[in-house]
C-alpha cells in the first residue's frame, strides 16, 4: 500500500523538478532582438571619424582653379538602427592655383544628411546623402571664401570594388558652389574618397 502511493507523488515531484528547471533556463535566456546585437556598439558610441580626399575641376572663374581637397574629423549618428540622419564637422585643407600661384586655403566643413550602415557590419557606411556648407580663411588667392553644396558618398561601394575589379574607383561626388567675399563665385565638381 505505501508503494502505490508513493510511486505517484515521486512521479509528480520529478515532473515538477523538470518543469522548473526548464522554465528557470528559459528565464536565463532574455529576449535579444537581431538587430540590437548589430548594433548597441554603435549605440554607446555614436561618434566616428569621418575623413575624405577629393579630386577636380572647378567653373566659372577663369582665374582660381580647385585642384584637390581633404578633411579629418568626427561624424554623429544619434540613431542605432541602420538607418540615421548624421552631422559632421571637419577641418579641411585644399589645393588652388591661380598662373603659377599655388594656395593652401583651410577652414571647417559641415555636413548634414541621411546615412544607411550596413544590417550586418555595424560600422561599414553603404551611402550618405548629404548638405555641405563651408568656410575657407584667407589665403594667398583671396581673403576668404564660403562653401554650399551637396554630396553623396558609399565606402561600401568602394570596398566592393576593390574587392572585385581590384580598383580604388572613386565613391564620393560632390557638387560645391564657391562664394569668395573678393572675387566672383564658382563651382567645383568634387570625386574621390570618404567616410
Amino acid at each position: 500500500m505505501r508503494m502505490t502511493l508513493a510511486l505517484p507523488s515521486l512521479l509528480l515531484a520529478l515532473a515538477a523538478s523538470t518543469t522548473t528547471s526548464t522554465s528557470a533556463r528559459a528565464d536565463d535566456a532574455p529576449d535579444v532582438d537581431v538587430d540590437d546585437l548589430r548594433t548597441f556598439k554603435r549605440r554607446r558610441f555614436p561618434l566616428l571619424p569621418t575623413a575624405g580626399l577629393v579630386l577636380g575641376p572647378s567653373f566659372g572663374a577663369p582665374t582660381t582653379r580647385f585642384l584637390g581637397g581633404a578633411w579629418l574629423g568626427a561624424a554623429h549618428y544619434p540613431m542605432s538602427g541602420p538607418h540615421t540622419f548624421f552631422w559632421s564637422l571637419a577641418g579641411a585643407l585644399e589645393v588652388q592655383s591661380a598662373g603659377d600661384e599655388i594656395a593652401l586655403p583651410w577652414g571647417v566643413d559641415l555636413r548634414i544628411g541621411s546615412a544607411w550602415f550596413s544590417a550586418t557590419r555595424r560600422y561599414l557606411l553603404q551611402g550618405t546623402v548629404y548638405l555641405l556648407g563651408g568656410y575657407r580663411f584667407a589665403s594667398a588667392l583671396d581673403i576668404g571664401s564660403a562653401r554650399f553644396g551637396i554630396g553623396a558618398s558609399s565606402p561600401a561601394f568602394f570596398l566592393s570594388a576593390v574587392r572585385t575589379i581590384f580598383l580604388p574607383v572613386p565613391s564620393t561626388l560632390e557638387l560645391v558652389g564657391v562664394v569668395p567675399r573678393d572675387a566672383p563665385a564658382r563651382f567645383e565638381l568634387r570625386f574621390g574618397w570618404s567616410y
